[in-house]
């Protein structure tokens, strides 16, 4: 078999054996989850309930509820067998795993938390027409790379000490989102004020009807799809794309000249009415772009395009609550002139922005700095499981 670019040594210096090609199956105990006894589980944790329950699900690594029993008693690594097929997450602690969650116990010294590495870098063939599903015997059939023992431990060692980095830049990230919202919240909610430059209170907060201060434009879409319109060196946005640098869709001068779309510019305040989900974001563009019929350019009459960024970003899940309803969930222009916004000066205006900006820039780098760690794990991977 092909040998891997990373090598360990072993710790009197000399080289560990080659690796070997092997069925998940032979070295693993796989078994699908089951049910839970409802009477011995609870939503919360406590006493009576301390062991963790565990289903197909991604959210939160699968946690489900508590029990107060347990049928794994740890060192596994389990296995997503419906709908998001093939996530494998290494348990070390007591747990319950439910309905189609695969459990893999080691039937020998192997390690967990190497072979689930492994088992996410799988491609797995959706065989359903309905539900993916992923069943056991599948499962004991996924070859993987099995090197010694020793130097399992090694490579998931390496791989633990880097998500364990992962792990807290996230929480850094989480903290000063957190931190955002409560500042945003005092800020707009009038509980914090900043103070003129001369040390004298702003005046009070005026509420205004948002088409009052500022125009506004959509684009749309080349209504033809052929060569002539697309595949140009125009980036053209759409409605899920407006906080992004790049885009994957380009479009040709003769596409923009003969359509509705039109251009906006870096800096521009663009807004999502379409796509449930999307409706309702808002965000400064990053790049000259065309943008299609769902997004919407606000034109402010005065320089606070920042300001007004940071209140339709407070004000969003309140407006999709009372502006949107199903099937469609969109927004129109109409309905966002009608907006009713709390206005300070242009001053205490910019004096809002530049901080609610500030801690903006620290989450960006934060976030800059997580995707560097996750790449350099993707690139161990790659050296590791060729």
């Amino acid at each position: 078999m092909k040998m891997p670019k990373l090598r360990f040594k072993a710790d009197d210096g000399s080289d560990f054996q080659e690796w070997e090609k092997i069925s998940l199956g032979e070295i693993f105990t796989i078994s699908a989850g089951g049910d839970l006894d409802k009477s011995k589980s609870a939503d919360k944790q406590n006493e009576s309930f301390p062991y963790p329950v565990y289903s197909n699900s991604l959210q939160n690594k699968g946690l489900f509820g508590y029990a107060s029993y347990y049928k794994i008693d740890g060192n596994t690594f389990t296995v997503t067998g419906r709908g998001d097929v093939g996530h494998a997450i290494a348990r070390h602690e007591k747990y319950v795993p439910i309905v189609r969650l695969l459990v893999c116990k080691p039937k020998f010294d192997d390690n967990v938390d190497f072979f689930a590495e492994q088992v996410n870098l799988a491609k797995f063939a959706n065989e359903s027409t309905g539900v993916p599903q992923l069943t056991a015997p599948k499962l004991k059939e996924l070859k993987v790379s099995r090197p010694s023992i020793a130097e399992q431990y090694k490579i998931a060692n390496l791989l633990l000490a880097v998500d364990a980095v992962i792990e807290k830049q996230q929480g850094e990230i989480t903290a000063w989102e957190q931190y955002k919202k409560g500042v945003v919240q005092k800020l707009f909610d009038q509980e914090v004020r900043f103070k003129a430059d001369d040390g004298s209170d702003f005046p009070n907060w005026q509420q205004v009807v948002f088409g009052d201060i500022m125009t506004c434009y959509s684009g749309g879409t080349p209504l033809v799809s052929n060569e002539k319109y697309y595949g140009g060196s125009i980036p053209f946005l759409k409605s899920g794309e407006i906080h992004c640098a790049q885009t994957h869709s380009y479009i040709t001068e003769l596409g923009l000249s003969e359509s509705s779309a039109k251009m906006v510019k870096k800096g521009d305040l663009l807004y999502s009415l379409y796509r449930q989900g999307t409706c309702g974001d808002v965000a400064l563009a990053k790049i000259d772009a065309a943008i299609n019929q769902a997004i919407l350019c606000i034109v402010p009459n005065n320089d606070n395009r920042s300001y007004l960024m940071h209140w339709l970003e407070y004000k969003r899940d309140a407006i999709r609550a009372r502006h949107t309803t199903a099937p469609t969930d969109n927004l129109s222009a109409k309905v966002v002139k009608s907006f009713i916004i709390s206005l300070p000066v242009l001053e205490e205006q910019r004096k809002i922005a530049e901080c609610l900006d500030a801690i903006d820039d620290v989450i960006a780098l934060s976030k800059a700095e997580l995707e560097k760690w996750r790449e350099l794990k993707k690139g161990l991977l790659q050296q590791l499981f060729v």
